[in-house]
């Protein structure tokens, strides 16, 4: 069986179809990609590649009928890819479809005729949740169309018939700048050479920007690129030596320049990328066999540079380039040691490059048409239920020391990643324990995740270590909803309450020692999923539950406290005391920076009962007990929190990202509170009203129709008001 060395290519689709998602940011990743051909029917296929995987993998076939021969990359909406066939469906004109990276699903949405448009040659582009595209042929001369797609409403609406006069033979994926589109046709214009056009959806304005004139171009193709208010593409022919240009257009003059000739490379169809103010491309054909080049174009010295000439093994005809981790990987469209295409990695600060792997035509699909691969969140990896299964091992050395590495399953899916601050850890081995049934709790009764990871390095850290944990998002609602033995829930109402804890456990189905918290913030993840990040100085295995609190395998079994007169009472009881030696109790005015205001000494036998009366509290309050055990480890209770003075209300926006901004609230009556939510300018965008309890609770505000941005609260009483400003992300 064949296994390209350090990448997994695995084929999702083997069809009739083609996409790729543009998912970006940082984090685990898939990049996705099509192949012309291969796969059952020889009809296409849909695959990604894990740059850190080690084999292909083949995933599914789903032969939808009528889909056939997928071209260019493919626009993202609301965690679905969107993308086009040159051909298939009942007029053999292709079809726009919709595919979901992670349940797998294809469905076909619309089909071109010969007056909607025929035969598109490039992807989509998402703007103000329209899609927008361009097709080759058909409309009312057959000479092309714009047109958009409602992803939501699943409606089509051509809107503009290309001809002679506005340029036709569109070829290019449209460009966003601003609200705004911009694209390019390969005919027509003045001098029937092609145009730059720009297309305004809000008045469904068509103005042709630019025309070429055989000089500077001859039929634009391609991916553009925007920069400093300029955009860059490519043209296939004419130039000085008839081999086409890189061309520059200016968006505020007009000013339309040829910025290189090609001479030594031509056809330059797609794949042109900007990284650190360099352009960097592809060529179909030139070169020592006339089977490619990839080049780059300096913008500040105008300088062009050959890099690499493609070649048998190398991969030949190179169609399109992609962007991870500060590295660029290339796309080739046949040969190899398949004769399928291949993918390179190339460092542009070392300059050196890589083939990563070889495509195939039954494992990947073969000879990928005008795609740059695309990046998708990974999902997080499953494990197998009641064991500890073995991830990917990783090495930490000097070469990525202060970059994040990814921890994923065979298959590519988000386990962890490490970014060592410059620690070297050497091998890194990780296992994941999965737990079946009811929700676990600890001997204090704290519920916690079905999920433990385990991390063990070579080399212990010397610093602190940057740390990102994957959880999936049926794990996360399990516990979100879950109610303990005690009939308490875990405290977790969004993703911002879960909480990291670490210790010195195996890979296990259990606690065994102490669990401290380790402070984090969390984030959704792919469709479903969530990301925790935190900092730690030891590995170990990593427990996830509600925050501001320690996971305890024993020892204390509750722990209250309440307001007395003025005084705060706080009780506890224990299990084992015996094997405690004593109980250190902390206040924080803040919840953050707790400090030990009494010291209680265990009194050492069977289950007890403890009391201490704080005389001197502050006006706010939080208590947690630490415990010592007689061979020297410790561990806390839950935080607990009580307010003495006399206000009547406070608020605190505690998470603000998602269609929902998240409160906790301390009100001293039964209430109801009015609520108003401004913009920075004073606009009125929503009111509420909340009703609210005596005491302490959570509640939370929907904000799914404001754009992000700062914003303010108004909260306000018969006899009070509170301001709150909070930044919606």
């Amino acid at each position: 069986m064949y296994h390209p060395i350090r990448l997994l290519i695995a084929v999702i689709i083997l069809f009739c179809s083609s996409f790729a998602y543009k998912a970006h940011g940082q984090g685990i990743h898939k990049m996705w990609g099509t192949a012309y051909t291969g796969g059952l029917n020889n009809d296409g296929t849909v695959f990604y590649v894990q740059f850190d995987g080690q084999a292909p993998l083949l995933k599914a076939s789903l032969n939808t009928a009528g889909l056939t021969r997928p071209v260019g990359s493919l626009a993202s909406f609301n965690n679905k890819l969107y993308g086009i066939c040159r051909y298939g469906g009942p007029s053999d004109n292709g079809s726009i479809f919709e595919f979901d990276p992670y349940s797998n699903s294809l469905v076909r949405k619309f089909d071109f005729q010969a007056g909607t448009g025929a035969n598109p040659e490039s992807g989509l582009t998402l703007l103000n949740d329209i899609l927008y595209g361009v097709c080759f042929y058909g409309g009312s001369t057959n000479q092309g169309v714009l047109y958009a797609y409602d992803p939501v409403a699943s409606s089509f609406t051509k809107k503009k018939d290309l001809n002679s006069a506005t340029g036709f033979w569109p070829a290019s994926e449209l460009l966003v700048v601003g609200n705004k589109l911009y694209g390019v046709t390969s005919r027509g214009g003045k001098h029937d050479a092609g145009v730059i056009f720009e297309y305004d959806p809000a008045t469904d304005g068509y103005t042709i920007r630019a025309s070429f004139n055989g000089n500077n171009g001859l039929s634009p193709c391609g991916n553009l690129v925007l920069f400093n208010n300029k955009i860059y593409g490519t043209a296939v022919n004419a130039g000085t030596y008839g081999k086409g240009t890189l061309w520059q257009f200016d968006i505020a003059t007009g000013a339309l320049t040829a910025l290189h000739q090609f001479n030594d490379a031509a056809h330059a169809q797609n794949g042109l990328t900007l990284h650190n103010g360099i352009l960097y491309g592809v060529t179909k054909k030139g070169g020592v066999d006339d089977n490619g080049v990839f080049y780059s174009y300096d913008l500040t010295a105008s300088r062009y540079t050959r890099i690499l000439d493609f070649t048998g093994l190398r991969g030949v005809y190179p169609t399109g380039i992609t962007q991870y981790q500060n590295k660029l990987y290339i796309l080739s469209n046949d040969l190899g040691s398949r004769n399928a295409g291949t993918v390179l990695e190339y460092d542009p600060v070392s300059k050196s490059w890589t083939k990563k792997a070889d495509l195939d035509h039954d494992i990947s699909g073969a000879h990928p048409s005008l795609v740059n691969l695309n990046k998708v969140q990974a999902e997080t990896a499953p494990a197998s239920v009641g064991t500890c299964t073995s991830m990917r091992a990783i090495t930490i050395d000097a070469t990525n020391a202060n970059q994040w590495v990814p921890i994923t399953d065979d298959k590519g899916n988000a386990v962890a990643e490490i970014k060592a601050n410059g620690n070297i850890l050497g091998t890194v081995q990780t296992s994941v324990f999965i737990h079946s049934g009811a929700s676990r709790e600890d001997k204090a009764h704290n519920i916690y995740l079905d999920r433990n990871i385990t991390i063990i390095p070579q080399f212990n850290p010397a610093s602190a270590v940057d740390l990102r944990l994957y959880i999936r998002g049926g794990e996360y609602n399990k516990l979100r909803t879950a109610t303990g033995s005690t009939g308490l829930g875990s405290g977790i109402t969004t993703i911002g309450d879960m909480g990291i804890y670490r210790n010195d456990d195996p890979c296990s189905d259990k606690l065994f020692y102490t669990a401290p918290y380790l402070m984090n913030t969390g984030g959704n993840w792919a469709k479903e999923d969530y990301v925790l990040t935190t900092s730690v100085n030891s590995f170990s295995s990593f427990y996830f539950a509600g925050k501001l609190m320690v996971l305890l395998p024993t020892i204390i079994r509750s722990f209250e406290v309440m307001e007395k007169n003025k005084h705060v009472l706080l009780q506890w009881s224990t299990t084992e005391d015996a094997a405690s030696y004593q109980y250190s109790i902390e206040r924080s005015g803040d919840g953050k920076k707790f400090e030990s205001i009494a010291l209680v000494h265990a009194k050492g036998q069977g289950d007890q009962f403890y009391s201490f009366t704080d005389e001197a509290p502050l006006n706010e309050n939080f208590y947690r007990i630490q415990f010592t055990t007689r061979d020297g480890k410790s561990g806390y209770t839950q935080v607990k929190k009580v307010r003495i003075d006399g206000s009547s209300l406070d608020i605190r926006v505690t998470d603000a990202t998602g269609n929902q901004v998240h409160l906790d609230i301390y009100s001293n009556q039964h209430q109801v509170l009015n609520c108003q939510l401004f913009n920075t300018a004073g606009q009125l965008m929503a009111g509420h009203s909340l009703q609210l309890q005596k005491g302490y609770q959570q509640s939370s505000l929907p904000v799914r129709s404001i754009s992000p941005g700062v914003y303010h609260l108004v909260f306000s009483n018969a006899r009070e008001k509170r301001h709150l400003t909070f930044l919606k992300k």
